[in-house]
């Protein structure tokens, strides 16, 4: 662990100025990342002092040797790892990646705020190692609350959604589901691909219209609770956020 509590991130990549954006960035969000740009070295270090994470940029090709280094490092520390395509990827690599032991895939077209989003998800899951305290998860902005300065409460242990006044609201379970992951990213946008793996368990495809009609049966539904009609915001070639919690 790193002073302070945040987590810490070893960014893995061959090309020193992309892992030094990526890590640069990654500081810039409250997160503790250095790069590492050997695979002894990047042994060494997670050995010495197992990181939080591993973010490990791809750079195409066969995808074996990035689930190489993954198995190798596994055989280190338990740690989790995350990887990023640099390059347009396929179907197939991304279900290669993540059943052979890659905790999640991003895309390349995914946003650096979203990879940011998805770090967060990852560590959350992953929770304390070997009994020790929790990370420090360093919160986004939260959203202004509603006019009336009340907000939607989400039940998980009871799978219920609760209005601005307490009351609770009647939702299926692809909807409760669909709250839920939105409401775990506290305002930031969530994946189409995302929310698909979290409410159908499936990949999310151009024209699969499955999220989108849940989101707009959610909207009806809270619009007559909420003085605020873009409670669930699109967010233009990502997906949605909620601004209601």
């Amino acid at each position: 662990m790193n002073p302070g509590g945040h987590p810490s991130i070893v960014v893995f990549d061959r090309d020193p100025s992309e892992g030094t954006a990526m890590a640069a960035y990654l500081n810039s969000q409250g997160l503790r990342a250095e790069t590492c740009e050997a695979v002894p070295s990047l042994f060494r270090r997670v050995e010495a002092t197992p990181p939080n994470l591993l973010l490990l940029h791809w750079m195409g090709g066969p995808v074996s040797p990035a689930l190489e280094v993954v198995s190798q490092v596994r055989a280190v520390a338990d740690v989790p790892c995350v990887l990023r395509a640099r390059q347009p990827d396929s179907a197939d690599d991304r279900v290669a990646g993540l059943e052979n032991g890659m905790d999640d895939w991003i895309s390349a077209d995914v946003t650096s705020r979203e990879v940011v989003a998805r770090i967060r998800a990852v560590l959350r899951r992953a929770g304390p190692r070997d009994g020790a305290a929790p990370a420090a998860m360093p919160s986004p902005p939260r959203p202004d609350a509603a006019a009336n300065g009340k907000v939607w409460r989400l039940s998980p242990q009871r799978r219920e959604l609760y209005d601005p006044d307490g009351e609770p609201l009647a939702l299926t379970s692809a909807e409760f589901d669909f709250l839920h992951a939105l409401a775990q990213q506290r305002g930031l946008p969530v994946s189409r691909e995302a929310l698909s793996q979290a409410v159908f368990h499936r990949p999310w495809y151009p024209q699969d219209r499955g999220i989108d009609n849940v989101a707009a049966r959610l909207r009806r539904k809270l619009s007559a609770k909420s003085r605020n009609p873009q409670v669930i915001k699109p967010v233009r070639s990502v997906g949605y956020a909620f601004t209601g919690f």
